[in-house]
């Protein structure tokens, strides 16, 4: 944010110059820059393992407790996700266990929550019988959605959600719709689970082979008089051929797969946004490459209208995931990790709320580096101008390099009390017009005294004893706004939010010849 529109000849001394850039740096130091307006917050829910973190979610989707809870093995995906529906239309948690026993944190959930009802998920294979006959001697009622495969239990739990009092198959568009994924892929059909889950009329979770709709499948599509299937992966996951077959019944396939899990993620949550109307004011971030966390969260993040992005391990947060919490930055407030330490680190945490909260790095934030003169300042056509690097606002070391670059003055504005803007006409998130000005004579002509131009932009200087001179010249009537900015990204541009203000570290001065 520059301060002051007052003007200096080039006529006056370099030290005089430096004199003043010193008492402003001073001024304002002793103001120093304020934080983000926009502050994202971080949050976690947590267990030290994959039962103890679907506990969690539990109690804290069901603070009034559940008579009713879903129970799936933990160690598979198949049959918790096809039941993220049916805990939409039951309003009931889903709990995760073993084949033969009940884990202690899944225990003290029922406890917590005040269950007296427990559905079993999957068959014998999955929760055992002499389990199932235990739990019947400890709760009123225990019920069991079953079938000989995945795809049968799958189907069974389509139709209940068909013949549930509190509850109707999903429409979208009018349309009575069910998600299809891969019956033997979790990594992109975890995600499925929060937007089958995502509105109170549920859409069936189905399964399919790669390249094949099974018979099953197909017939319970039947049943439930599916119009719209929405397929969740790529081709490696769900082929081209049933997309074909279920376009040849009918079905309007819609797909939402991307390159990787990371970016199907994105593209679920974006679908959310557009069809069950879904906000991004609170985001959950689940570890990418084991599928536990996102399933349990499945269904809380489907009642809460809150999307389930992907990281790409415990501590790598991944590009999809980062470039999609730039482009939301505005509208989210919270960033929650799902999982402990050993999903989501505190530092890929971190990076996620910072991603989110990148459109406002340049509000309030001030400049980075001290551009000297620290006004807007006049010079006679001919004459070359000094513009000085000479410090940074935080007071720490300023070691570059940076890139530095001229732009308009007639499509900048860097003087006054608001913050600094510069065009971004084609929305590419980088100002316009790099290199140029309102006259086309001016140029940078030298940087640290040694000759670099004519040029508009010079990539990689380097300051010499902490600061860093920059000559500019115009040989008639012209205006420039000299940037310099640490280009973070390598593309050489100064990167912008969609008000047009600077997301890189960045200082500014504005010179006019005339």
């Amino acid at each position: 944010m520059r301060q002051g529109t007052s003007s200096r000849r080039a006529g006056s001394t370099i030290s005089g110059l430096l004199a003043i850039a010193a008492m402003l740096a001073a001024t304002f130091l002793a103001a120093a820059p304020a934080a983000a307006e926009h502050d994202v917050q971080p949050a976690r829910l947590e267990g030290d393992t994959r039962f103890a973190t679907a506990a969690a979610i539990a109690d804290f989707g069901h603070p009034d407790g559940s008579g009713v809870a879903l129970l799936a093995n933990g160690m598979g995906f198949a049959d918790a996700l096809a039941a993220s529906p049916l805990s939409r239309s039951t309003i009931a948690p889903l709990l995760l266990t073993h084949r033969d026993d009940i884990p202690a944190a899944t225990e003290q959930a029922f406890t917590d929550l005040g269950v007296q009802e427990v559905v079993l998920l999957g068959g014998t294979a999955a929760i055992s019988a002499e389990l199932e006959a235990e739990l019947q001697q400890r709760f009123d009622r225990v019920t069991r959605f079953d079938g000989d495969t995945r795809f049968h239990t799958a189907a069974a739990i389509g139709a209940s959600i068909d013949a549930s009092p509190n509850a109707d198959v999903g429409e979208i568009g009018g349309e009575r719709t069910a998600m299809i994924a891969n019956a033997y892929a979790p990594a992109d059909a975890v995600l499925a689970g929060s937007f089958a889950a995502g509105q109170p009329n549920p859409f069936p979770v189905l399964f399919t082979e790669q390249g094949v709709l099974t018979h099953i499948t197909e017939d319970a599509l039947g049943d439930l008089g599916i119009e719209h299937v929405i397929i969740v992966g790529g081709e490696l996951a769900v082929g081209a051929g049933v997309e074909q077959r279920l376009a040849d019944l009918g079905m309007d396939p819609t797909r939402l797969g991307g390159q990787d899990r990371l970016e199907t993620a994105t593209l679920v949550a974006d679908h959310a946004q557009l069809a069950l109307g879904w906000d991004t004011d609170l985001v959950n971030l689940a570890r990418g490459d084991n599928f536990a966390d996102a399933l349990a969260a499945g269904p809380y993040a489907g009642r809460a209208g809150s999307p389930i992005l992907l990281t790409e391990n415990p501590s790598t947060l991944g590009q999809n995931t980062a470039t999609w919490l730039e482009a939301e930055c505005p509208d989210i407030s919270t960033v929650r990790a799902i999982g402990g330490q050993a999903a989501v680190t505190t530092a890929t945490l971190e990076a996620a709320e910072q991603r989110a909260e990148s459109c406002h790095a340049g509000t309030e934030t001030e400049q980075t580096f001290m551009v000297a003169p620290m006004e807007a300042v006049e010079a006679d056509p001919g004459d070359r101008f000094e513009a000085e690097v000479i410090g940074r606002y935080d007071d720490a070391s300023f070691t570059g390099p940076v890139d530095v670059a001229i732009y308009p003055c007639a499509y900048s504005d860097v003087v006054g009390a608001g913050p600094d803007t510069f065009q971004d006409a084609d929305g590419d998130q980088a100002a316009d017009f790099r290199g140029e000005s309102d006259g086309d004579s001016a140029a940078i002509v030298d940087i640290n005294g040694d000759p670099v131009g004519p040029a508009g932009y010079v990539g990689e200087a380097t300051p010499e004893g902490g600061t860093l001179p920059i000559g500019v010249l115009a040989e008639s009537a012209d205006c420039v706004v000299v940037a310099v900015w640490e280009d973070l990204d390598g593309d050489g541009h100064l990167d912008v939010d969609g008000n047009g203000e600077p997301t890189e570290p960045y200082g500014v001065t504005e010179i006019a010849w005339g």
